[in-house]
């Protein structure tokens, strides 16, 4: 089947005509190359964002807050980037766009080959990711379904990177609570700290619960190469709350 990374099998488009005739009725007049870089996925967004993603803690980040982000990390074009919870793949296409802009001798195809790597945990908005890439170049993408918060070699063997990363460029769900001890003890931030004249030490005593955001950032760190860049989107009181200068400690 032809793009069987994105569509399955037993997938059907149920369109009649008069449907059809409304959309291009509507879209007759509009010019989607004078439109946002990434106006596929703010219409994902307006549509089917909130039932597939906001009960999971997940919420799509505004363009400009992405554009943003990646004009601070400026990647380059032998960079590898990597989303791990990248939705509708967003930064990875803001990326793409910031890369073609500052070359116009850029290779498309094998910067979405070899170079723009994502991950989520929901299928449906992972092949909206997919079929975003597609439409930019007709290739395979690095996009795979999987919850970036379980082993990490499982990840790095998934994205054919030992290695890790240039870039991480991403926003996590936020408040989601993490209580699978199992997985807390995988994580330096899965357990305990206690404050000391010197700092921060981590105690031998699991969390009951952790917040997915803040797993997250330990995970991300550990995706990074040494030496990489990360932008990533937090709330305020991983900033700002005393209960929480433990992670800043961390970082």
């Amino acid at each position: 089947m032809e793009f069987n990374t994105v569509f399955e099998q037993t997938d059907k488009i149920n369109l009649s005509h008069v449907s059809l005739k409304f959309v291009v009725e509507k879209f007759k007049n509009i010019s989607l190359n004078d439109s946002s870089n990434d106006v596929k996925g703010l219409a994902f967004q307006k549509f089917l964002g909130h039932h597939e993603k906001a009960g999971r803690g997940q919420f799509f980040t505004p363009e400009q807050i992405i554009n943003f982000c990646v004009q601070i990390i400026a990647p380059q074009k032998h960079e590898k980037i990597l989303d791990p919870a990248c939705g509708s793949g967003g930064f990875l296409i803001s990326s793409l766009k910031y890369l073609q802009k500052n070359d116009a001798n850029t290779d498309t195809k094998s910067i979405i080959n070899n170079n723009l790597f994502g991950i989520d945990i929901n299928k449906n908005i992972a092949r909206i990711a997919k079929m975003k890439l597609l439409l930019e170049q007709n290739t395979n993408s690095n996009i795979i379904v999987h919850n970036s918060l379980e082993s990490i070699d499982s990840i790095k063997s998934f994205l054919n990177n030992e290695d890790g990363f240039d870039v991480i460029l991403t926003n996590p769900p936020f408040g989601a609570k993490i209580n699978q001890q199992s997985l807390l003890s995988t994580y330096q931030l899965g357990f305990k700290w206690n404050k000391t004249y010197e700092g921060f030490i981590k105690k031998n005593i699991l969390l009951n619960t952790q917040t997915a955001e803040t797993l997250f950032i330990e995970r991300c760190l550990d995706l990074l190469k040494t030496g990489g860049r990360m932008a990533i989107v937090l709330p305020n009181g991983n900033f700002e709350n005393s209960s929480l200068e433990y992670v800043r400690h961390f970082i």
